[in-house]
C-alpha cells in the first residue's frame, strides 16, 4: 500500500492567502506604476541626477527580493529532501495528499529542486549585474 502524507488544511489557508495578498500587491503595483507613469517620467527626466538613479536602482532590487527568497526556499526545501531521502520531506506543510517517494527517485526530486534554486540565484544575480552595470555608467 502507497505511504500518503495527508494535507494540512492550515497550510492550505496559508498558502491560499499569500496568493491572494502577492496578486493584490502585484496588481496594485501595476496600476499604480499604469496611473503615476507620466509623473514618474517627468521626474526622471527633469533632473537626471545621480540620486535619482539611485531610487530606481534600489527599488529594482527590492522587486528582486521574491526571486532570491523562492530561491533560498527552494534550497532548503531540497536539502531536506535529499539529507532526509523521502520526498515529501518529514515535517513539511502540505497543502494536498502527496504520496511518498523514498530513494533514489526521492533525491533525484531534491536535485531538480537543487537545480531550480541554482536558476532562480543565476536570474537574480544576472539581473542584478545588469542593473549595477547600467547604475554604474548611467
Amino acid at each position: 500500500m502507497e505511504e500518503i502524507d495527508r494535507a494540512d488544511p492550515g497550510a492550505r489557508r496559508t498558502a491560499f492567502r499569500f496568493l491572494v495578498i502577492a496578486t493584490l500587491l502585484g496588481a496594485g503595483a501595476l496600476l499604480a506604476f499604469e496611473h503615476y507613469r507620466e509623473a514618474l517620467l517627468a521626474w526622471f527626466s527633469a533632473d537626471p541626477s545621480r540620486a535619482r538613479w539611485n531610487v530606481i536602482f534600489l527599488t529594482l532590487v527590492l522587486a528582486l527580493s521574491p526571486l532570491l527568497i523562492a530561491a533560498a526556499w527552494a534550497w532548503t526545501f531540497a536539502t531536506r529532501v535529499v539529507r532526509g531521502n523521502r520526498y515529501p520531506p518529514e515535517g513539511a506543510k502540505l497543502i494536498r495528499d502527496t504520496p511518498v517517494v523514498r530513494g533514489a527517485a526521492a533525491r533525484l526530486r531534491g536535485r531538480v529542486h537543487q537545480a531550480l534554486a541554482g536558476v532562480f540565484l543565476f536570474a537574480s544575480l544576472g539581473i542584478l549585474w545588469i542593473l549595477w552595470q547600467v547604475w554604474r555608467f548611467a
